[in-house]
């Protein structure tokens, strides 16, 4: 097992089941506030560079629901504009060893 960091929404009900699910295999977890979460270029593309640009927005956000960011029109580069300014966009967790 492993020891993982998780970057979560505090409070989100998803994110406490993942938690579970991951403690519940024997990994531990160092937890880490996204929102809160200094984020550069480097780091956040470290997680989602390997991903399409449309898998790196979580879906339920509200301004994604409302259709003020449309996640399958965006290049990259606007794309981490976005989600370095406004966290609560990034689809989570994120998470590393």
């Amino acid at each position: 097992m492993a020891h993982l960091v998780f970057y979560e929404k505090p409070g989100c009900g998803g994110n406490a089941r993942q938690r579970a699910a991951l403690q519940a295999a024997g990994h531990t977890l160092g937890r880490r506030d996204l929102l809160a979460e200094p984020w550069t270029r480097e780091a956040l593309l470290a997680f989602l560079a390997p991903l399409p640009v449309a898998d790196w927005f979580n879906r339920a956000a509200p301004r994604i629901k409302i259709g003020e960011v449309v996640p399958d029109t965006l290049s990259a580069e606007r794309a981490l504009a976005l989600v370095l300014v406004d966290p609560l966009l990034i689809r989570r967790p994120l998470m590393h060893q």
